[in-house]
């Protein structure tokens, strides 16, 4: 079986743990995080320590890993933290056995795909992705790395979300729609027209707020 790590124990961290027991083909080594803060979430795991006390383990190359944390930059920050030791490290790509994933469609290393998402032909999905609970994309998306959708996420065709990206519980996006870098869709919005980066777009349909700061707290 496969060995793998999860990076991170928050409550992201259970739903990443239920799906790789649910596959059935990893063998679960432990946690690492910046401190053994879990009391509930990965409470069946060993503590590791911190990433830059497990050189030996991340050298390992019979050792892979995920990174279980629901915010675009902090996975981010942590899968470059892991590079400055292994720039070769190993990085798992989940799905969850219920999600409907078309075989003309990829998906990059690290990527998370939550309960009863549907994903259609032709789609690209990047490194480090999270696309959460019955979300559904349609034909042709791309979906840029370390970006992520929340629950409820629907999308048409032909729709390219960039790098750093996060679309908002329940929320819309017509079909031909470009959504730039590091722009926030807030929930429930419909988006209708392209969104320009670094940007808040919310409400139906979604108008741009105001400026984003790149590792700006939005969960």
């Amino acid at each position: 079986m496969k060995k793998i790590i999860i990076f991170g124990s928050g409550d992201y961290s259970e739903v990443v743990l239920k799906i790789i027991i649910e596959n059935k083909s990893y063998n679960l080594v432990g946690y690492i995080d910046i401190e053994n803060k879990n009391t509930k979430n990965l409470k069946q795991l060993k503590y590791l320590g911190k990433i830059e006390q497990n050189k030996s383990l991340l050298n390992n190359s019979d050792i892979s890993g995920i990174v279980a944390i629901g915010c675009n930059y902090i996975r981010k920050e942590v899968v470059d933290e892991v590079h400055k030791i292994n720039n070769k490290f190993i990085w798992r790509t989940l799905k969850h056995p219920s999600v409907s994933f078309c075989d003309t469609s990829s998906v990059g290393e690290g990527s998370v795909i939550v309960t009863g998402v549907v994903i259609n032909g032709r789609s690209k999905i990047g490194s480090h992705c999270l696309i959460n609970t019955n979300s559904s994309l349609n034909h042709d998306n791309i979906l840029d790395d370390f970006s992520s959708t929340g629950p409820g996420v629907n999308t048409g065709g032909n729709v390219l979300i960039g790098k750093y990206c996060y679309i908002g519980i329940g929320s819309s996006i017509k079909h031909n729609i470009t959504i730039k870098n590091n722009t926030i869709i807030g929930a429930q919005s419909y988006v209708n027209s392209d969104c320009e980066g670094n940007s808040l777009y919310y409400g139906i349909p979604a108008k741009r707020v105001s400026d984003w700061i790149y590792g700006k707290k939005y969960l």
